[in-house]
């Protein structure tokens, strides 16, 4: 008898996704004396997606079973605001650190009942849109599925 991971998801379970577009106003901080105070400035326009993601139980078990929170899934790139842009104009070094990089987890989609990313232009938005439905939210249920499946018993062979 071959002894291995248990299997957990007994048939094909269905993840629920909810996406939403929606346009807002992205926010920025502009701090006065030294630092000392802020304030909310709202500014250019952002379009945002909106995904909410409802796992099963069994999925939550595979995750939490075989440790998979911190399997990346998407990683997304920002530009610096308007106002940074004009603002620092005179440091293209540090322009460019205002740059920011971020790799989504298993974990940042589970731990928020929304996930939400938000893009300078429609266009951008609709492009998300598509990788979340095409190849974001497949190579999480395929991780969710391909970890949930019973080690095949082990085989000899001669060559």
């Amino acid at each position: 008898m071959a002894t291995g991971r248990p299997h957990l998801i007994a048939e094909y379970q269905v993840m629920k996704i909810t996406i939403v577009h929606r346009r807002g106003r992205r926010k920025e901080y502009k701090y006065f004396f030294f630092g000392l105070f802020k304030s909310v400035v709202e500014t250019e326009p952002v379009y945002c997606v909106d995904a909410t993601i409802e796992f099963s139980e069994e999925e939550r078990a595979v995750i939490a079973t075989y440790d998979l929170w911190g399997v990346p899934l998407y990683s997304h790139r920002s530009s610096p605001t308007k106002y940074e842009q004009e603002y620092y104009r005179d440091s293209p070094d540090f322009l460019s650190l205002l740059a920011s990089s971020y790799t989504f987890t298993v974990k940042d989609i589970m731990e928020k009942p929304v996930f939400t990313i938000c893009f300078p232009t429609p266009a951008q938005a609709n492009a998300h849109e598509e990788q979340l439905r095409t190849d974001i939210l497949p190579k999480l249920k395929q991780l969710i599925q391909s970890n949930s499946a019973p080690t095949p018993e082990s085989k000899s062979f001669e060559l």
